[in-house]
């Protein structure tokens, strides 16, 4: 008899324990659907359960609430919740990551420009982002994904940009290293004395056009994906000062973002 109650509350026990993951993945499923409120309720449950039983090693809960808190427009909430993923349970890998992109959103949105930058180089650094070469006649970058979408996405927005005409102008290699061969004279041109003063235009568009994916797409590699043309558009943009056409050639293509990003990624379902 004694057995069968040390059973019984080893079983209540186990169940118990797994309180906070029922409740987490309810959370994940709100966020799904839209529901971020019903969400947020959800995601605060299930921490409420993790600090009760002291539990340090769920700190990515953290990070799907702040993820939530943004889109609620909670940013000072979502940031707590981010620091305490990063300070408190030491998330590390894709977890550091995200929690890096999401304090990205919130510099955004709070206009928090120095902070911006501080972010953006270390969620570049943790994507294993390599700054692109920029040559007379080609573009060089390395440690690019193996993925045909990416081809895609930069293919499309190479054209859109008028670096180059044809699908055949980017080459792909095993080891990572794409190729993009340029239009002669194109708007991108360095002229080093020009580009000093106006990278900070160039900043600030990449600094709106940051918090506008963030608040336009709920889906994680859309969201990324947006960041990135986002990226690539200010690195372009760094880069075309010289031309007479300040706005034409470097500010208007920040203005349709999702004429870059293609059909990849749709707002109203990603």
């Amino acid at each position: 008899m004694k057995t069968f109650y040390v059973f019984v509350f080893l079983c209540i026990s186990m169940l118990h324990a797994d309180d906070w993951s029922r409740c987490w993945v309810d959370g994940l499923e709100h966020f799904k659907n839209d529901e971020y409120e019903k969400a947020d309720y959800a995601y605060t449950m299930a921490i409420k359960e993790l600090e009760s039983k002291k539990d340090e090693r769920h700190g990515y809960v953290y990070l799907d609430r702040a993820e939530n808190y943004c889109r609620l427009e909670r940013y000072l909430e979502a940031l707590t919740d981010v620091n305490r993923a990063i300070d408190e349970f030491k998330v590390e890998g894709s977890d550091l990551k995200k929690a890096i992109g999401l304090r990205v959103i919130i510099d955004s949105a709070y206009e928090d420009f120095e902070s911006y930058q501080y972010d953006i180089k270390l969620f570049k650094k943790l994507s294993g982002y390599v700054e692109p070469e920029f040559l007379k006649d080609k573009i060089i970058y390395r440690n690019m994904p193996n993925c045909t979408k990416a081809k895609k996405f930069l293919t499309e927005m190479m054209k859109a940009t008028g670096n180059c005409n044809e699908d055949s102008d980017i080459s792909c290699f095993p080891d990572g290293t794409w190729i993009v061969r340029r239009q002669y004279g194109n708007c991108c041109s360095v002229n080093q004395a020009t580009i000093d003063n106006c990278r900070e235009h160039c900043s600030k568009m990449s600094f709106m056009g940051t918090l506008w994916c963030s608040r336009r797409f709920k889906s994680g590699p859309c969201s990324d994906l947006c960041l990135g043309t986002v990226k690539t558009l200010e690195d372009l943009c760094y880069r075309c000062c010289a031309n007479g056409d300040f706005y034409g050639d470097c500010i208007k293509p920040f203005e349709n973002i999702l004429q870059h990003i293609g059909n990849m990624c749709d707002p109203a379902w990603d």
